[in-house]
């Protein structure tokens, strides 16, 4: 039997993107400040010292906005 080359880095990242979109989700870059950050540690999206973690912070914003958009949606 015929093994299957391992995928290359582009390929992961295409099927990444096609699962994502398949589920309608997206990924988008957005700039924050000093002041978005401070928020999100004194709303508890965010510990004090996660602040510099570039994937918990996105985890907090993704939280945050998911959270919102139910209590809008009721």
């Amino acid at each position: 039997m015929l093994e299957r080359p391992t995928p290359t880095p582009a390929e992961l990242r295409r099927r990444r993107y096609r699962a994502r979109r398949a589920k309608r989700r997206m990924c988008v870059t957005i700039e924050l400040g000093e002041i978005e950050l401070e928020f999100l540690v004194r709303a508890i999206w965010l510990g004090r010292d996660e602040d510099g973690d570039r994937r918990k912070v996105g985890d907090a914003v993704t939280r945050m906005l998911a959270y919102t958009a139910r209590l809008e949606l009721k």
